[in-house]
């Protein structure tokens, strides 16, 4: 009896682990523009690679963490997962804004293939 509560307390606590690891932060939008892991950073020639695709980087991008703070882009940023916000100019897609996401979470959201 004493093994089979352990196993239901364990098994209860891993679906809520998954639960709180599978939401975002209040300030956080429920979409994304983009996501993915953040591959590569290139602030000279204003460029982020996400998922292996490239994007160009406004003049301006916040960066927003899961504290609630904001901040400016950097190397230290690769391999993160993130969110992407882009805007349209001149017919092209420019990140204005970028939300690191908590650890885990796209693993969490990407459907499971049979």
């Amino acid at each position: 009896m004493k093994s089979l509560r352990l196993i239901v307390l364990l098994f209860m606590g891993l679906a809520t682990t998954a639960l709180l690891a599978a939401q975002l932060p209040a300030n956080y939008p429920q979409g994304f523009t983009g996501a993915g892991t953040i591959d590569a950073i290139n602030l000279d020639r204003r460029v982020l690679i996400l998922g292996d695709v490239m994007y160009n980087l406004g003049d301006v991008v916040r960066v927003h963490e899961t504290n609630g703070k904001s901040r400016a882009l950097s190397s230290r940023d690769i391999g993160k997962e993130a969110g992407i916000y882009t805007s349209v100019n001149r017919r092209r897609a420019i990140v204005r804004e970028i939300w690191i996401l908590p650890r885990g979470y796209l693993s969490s959201h990407r459907p499971i293939r049979r």
